[in-house]
């Protein structure tokens, strides 16, 4: 791949960075069944029955109605109000599952930090529809699909270290932006995302490590995306974690 200065791409070590670790791939097939979707929380009540500290949270997830989820989330939102129209990723077709007697709908996706605290993946405090899909689901995704699926996509907390924009290539429609993302004990990673428009330098993404494709090779990777007025927000961290935290 070759940028606008001319600069080709072959491999992170050539600009002095760690080869990182390889990882058993996932098809594009597998990740647009995932039903990632964006949902506004409108409602939060304490779980007192739950065995671990958690809400109990009710989402306006669009067109897919109001659900409800019981979510670990206390410790690092101590305050509901914290979380009361806070636009949340939400995985919505893994079935319903039963937590003390109280049944929870829907996935509310975060990062593992310190301490035991979860910090959401969101959408840098862009404007966000409830129930806009992330760019890598599905229009039509399946109703219900086993946990394994969502668990077999492995994404991971980046910081964005370098960034290099109008990369073209013969893969490539159109130039896309391409960043250099620290994984932590993971390496680096050349990161692939379209329509960039704001500066993300410093901070977290989410990337998506074992993405499978023409040109995907455990070199590159994409970062989990979402439409919101016509533009591609990049997810982030809620907070900060450790680089190479994954997803669940």
């Amino acid at each position: 791949m070759v940028c606008r200065t001319g600069r080709i791409f072959m491999h992170p070590s050539e600009i002095g960075f760690a080869q990182p670790k390889y990882f058993h791939c996932v098809s594009e097939g597998l990740l647009s069944r995932i039903g990632f979707v964006a949902v506004r929380c409108i409602q939060v009540e304490p779980f007192a029955q739950a065995r671990n500290p958690s809400y109990k949270l009710t989402a306006d997830c669009g067109p897919y109605g109001v659900l409800h989820t019981s979510a670990q989330l206390p410790l690092n939102y101590p305050l509901k109000q914290m979380l009361i129209g806070k636009t949340m990723i939400a995985v919505l077709n893994l079935g319903v599952r039963k937590i003390a007697g109280f049944s929870s709908e829907f996935l509310v996706v975060g990062f593992p930090g310190l301490e035991g605290r979860v910090h959401l993946l969101n959408v840098r405090g862009k404007s966000v529809d409830p129930g806009e899909h992330l760019t890598c689901t599905a229009r039509e995704f399946p109703v219900k699909i086993p946990f394994s699926d969502f668990h077999r996509a492995d994404i991971r907390a980046a910081t964005v270290e370098k960034i290099y924009k109008g990369v073209r290539g013969n893969h490539f429609s159109k130039p896309i932006s391409l960043l250099v993302a620290n994984l932590g004990e993971l390496g680096y990673r050349h990161v692939m995302l379209e329509d960039l428009d704001e500066d993300l330098m410093g901070t977290q993404v989410a990337v998506i490590v074992n993405l499978a494709g023409t040109i995907l090779t455990p070199e590159y990777s994409k970062v989990l995306s979402i439409k919101a007025q016509g533009k591609t927000v990049p997810l982030g961290v809620d907070g900060v974690v450790a680089n190479g935290a994954r997803l669940f």
